[in-house]
């Protein structure tokens, strides 16, 4: 009887191991399209996209395309829970008869005289009990085997190669604090390709920054110019070559320390809708409290006259996502992106095109702030405005991931290279216009 029974538990159990992993399936399929879904759902909601949206019209196209996707899957869901309520009425139906059937045989071996009455009532209690007891096992051993579906695409993800390496042991013994400041970072054969993308994006980079520089990267768009400085921060390991801060190979640093020397404020900067305190601070954790350093630093970049004009001053909430919430202007949100960076007071600091959302008044005092940060740190800066990179002590023009040319502006207009010919297109502008 009890083999019987514990025979009769193996059907169910695969049938439960196909449900868990039609299921699976069902979400690795839908998870591309939910991910867009999503997406047009914030595009539809978020007020970042609201004007766009609005001005072109497009809201009843995107709608249309958040509904169809989500038609689709009800669709698809449909069709998953009937394969799984078969697989349960068939689950069900193997219980049921296996149940029933050792009842049967339990009243023939009555008939027969094999056993008697008394022992056959109590053997339908235990019959009754057993199968209920493998029928839970069946079920847990089922929900376990669905789960380590899901955890086996988790764990593959989380053991995808970083681009990190494991620091030696003198790297892992320094505190981030020991690292605080440089004489030289030096670039040697750097490349560096997109997984994405089968072109490189940097091509043989050999370049040395020192101690106190004001260093300017200009090119077309797509020429390399953000890629490079992401190198330097180290949210990148270059494919080729090797990047050295002192000698030091940064491969053999661990990353957390790597960026402890760095403030980057790239174009797409971040905004935060936490009080204005927050949003500067965010840049250097362990001073959070440190409310005199905020301010100093907004000071610097121009935001503290409107932020101390707000209700609750610095601590007045951000963005209009949550109710009592203060907008900003885009260029009064890129001035709070640049007292995160002058806040976090790196060794380095890169400011990706810092000035795009200012007014002239605000890009020339930036640009005057920029020589006066060089005193005691290294800059590097992205622009596309001429006019703010002349007074960098270097000025390197990128073309298709290389480094084409380098030097001052007077060096580099008479050359009359790439730099000179887009210095001129660019002047050309501004004399066509006061013309």
């Amino acid at each position: 009887m009890v083999a019987l029974i514990i025979l009769g538990g193996i059907p169910s159990l695969f049938l439960n191991r196909l449900g868990s992993r039609v299921l699976h399936t069902f979400a690795v399929r839908r998870t591309p399209d939910d991910r867009r879904r999503g997406y047009l759902y914030q595009v539809l909601t978020r007020k970042e996209e609201a004007h766009e949206v609005r001005a072109f019209d497009s809201s009843e196209h995107l709608r249309h395309e958040h509904d169809r996707l989500f038609d689709e899957r009800i669709a698809d869901l449909r069709g998953t829970v009937r394969r799984r309520m078969l697989y349960g009425t068939i689950n069900g139906v193997i219980a049921a008869a296996v149940t029933v059937g050792s009842v049967v045989l339990l009243f023939v071996f009555v008939r027969i005289g094999r056993i008697s009455l008394s022992d056959a009532a109590v053997a339908i209690a235990a019959v009754v009990l057993l199968a209920g007891r493998i029928r839970g096992l069946i079920g847990s051993t089922g929900s376990l085997y669905e789960g380590a579906l899901f955890l086996e695409d988790f764990t593959d993800f989380v053991a995808v190669e970083r681009y990190t390496s494991k620091p030696n042991a003198a790297s892992e013994s320094l505190e981030p604090t020991a690292r605080r400041g440089f004489e030289r970072i030096d670039l040697q054969g750097v490349g560096f390709t997109y997984p994405s993308r089968s072109e490189p994006s940097l091509i043989d980079i050999n370049l040395s920054l020192e101690h106190g520089e004001v260093i300017a990267l200009v090119g077309e768009n797509g020429s390399g110019k953000t890629t490079l400085t992401k190198l330097l921060a180290g949210l990148y390991r270059p494919s080729e070559g090797v990047i050295y801060w002192d000698g030091e190979d940064t491969a053999e640093i661990e990353l957390a320390h790597l960026r402890e020397q760095v403030a980057v404020i790239f174009q797409d900067y971040a905004r935060y809708f936490l009080s204005a305190h927050e949003n500067i601070a965010i840049s250097r954790m362990s001073d959070m409290s440190d409310r005199e350093g905020v301010r100093r630093a907004a000071q610097r970049a121009g935001a503290d006259p409107y932020l101390t004009e707000l209700p609750q001053g610095y601590d007045s909430l951000l963005g209009p996502s949550f109710a009592g919430g203060s907008d900003l202007s885009t260029g009064q949100w890129q001035r709070i992106a640049l007292a995160r960076a002058y806040f976090r007071d790196s060794p380095v600091l890169i400011l990706d095109e810092p000035t795009a959302a200012l007014d002239p008044r605000g890009e020339y005092e930036i640009f005057q702030q920029v020589r006066r940060l060089a005193q005691g740190h290294t800059v590097v800066l992205v622009s596309h405005r001429f006019s703010s990179v002349r007074a960098a002590d270097r000025i390197l023009v990128l073309d298709g991931g290389r480094i084409v040319e380098e030097g001052d502006h007077e060096a580099l207009i008479a050359r009359n290279g790439l730099y000179a010919e887009l210095f001129q297109l660019q002047a050309e502008g501004y004399r066509a216009a006061n013309s």
